[in-house]
């Protein structure tokens, strides 16, 4: 086979190998564009940024979800509308820990379900390095009240599926795993759905800090139900995933 023939085989496999490749809804395969995403809290101590196919996080001292000393969430975030209607939808992510963070308490990264005005939020990601856990916050109470221990894992895959009123949490540890489904509440603990109505909630990536500056990547955002996001930012206001899937 010459050369000139093994070469054009060679690009038609790799092209052919593109078709096939998953296309996730984000890649962060370009600069985060702000006629997609809503950004919160870029500006330092945090920071948002995309390198080499990853979104990258950098999260200060004391930058938190659920503040005590400060009137409102100051944790950076990539947040979208939940599609309309909102009874079914699922999100997926991987994120993996550059530096833990930690202290006085611990960091947590991952999929997150907001209240716009803040008064209520879940996460569902990597906790100190050693859980898997979701933490929530509904004004009056902060707890970790769904979690596995998983020990010293520094990434993880992870799922969150709505069907009306009912969640179920998904994580796997690496890409070959079969996913592992929790939904059983301990302790009897309720859920607060009600807080989080139709209309009332974002959701996307979070990333809390603790008691040392925290580092996070992400290396994609997915969700069937929206498709593949193919937006030029152009200085329009976040967009609906309804609006998104016309396009």
């Amino acid at each position: 086979m010459s050369q000139r023939v093994l070469v054009a085989c060679c690009v038609l496999a790799f092209g052919v190998s593109l078709a096939f490749a998953k296309q996730h809804s984000e890649d962060f395969d370009g600069p985060v564009r702000p006629a997609v995403w809503s950004i919160r809290n870029a500006d330092a101590p945090n920071s948002i940024a995309t390198q080499g196919g990853w979104l990258e996080v950098t999260v200060g001292v004391d930058q938190l979800v659920w503040p005590w000393d400060v009137p409102r969430t100051n944790a950076p975030m990539l947040l979208l509308a939940p599609p309309v209607p909102d009874d079914k939808f699922t999100l997926e992510t991987r994120v993996r820990v550059q530096h833990p963070g930690g202290g006085t308490w611990g960091s947590i990264a991952g999929l997150g379900i907001i209240r716009k005005d803040g008064t209520a939020a879940w996460i569902w990601g990597l906790w100190n390095v050693d859980s898997v856990a979701l933490r929530e916050h509904d004004v009056e109470r902060i707890g970790e009240v769904t979690w596995v221990r998983v020990f010293n894992t520094d990434e993880a895959w992870l799922g969150i599926a709505k069907d009306h009123d009912e969640y179920t949490f998904r994580h796997r540890l690496h890409a070959d795993d079969d996913w592992i489904e929790t939904t059983e509440r301990p302790f009897s603990s309720p859920g607060f759905v009600g807080l989080l109505a139709s209309g009332e909630y974002l959701v996307g990536l979070i990333a809390a800090g603790g008691g040392e500056e925290t580092r996070v990547q992400f290396d994609y955002f997915d969700s069937p139900e929206l498709g593949v996001v193919d937006v030029k930012a152009g200085g329009k206001l976040p967009l609906t995933w309804a609006e998104l899937r016309t396009r």
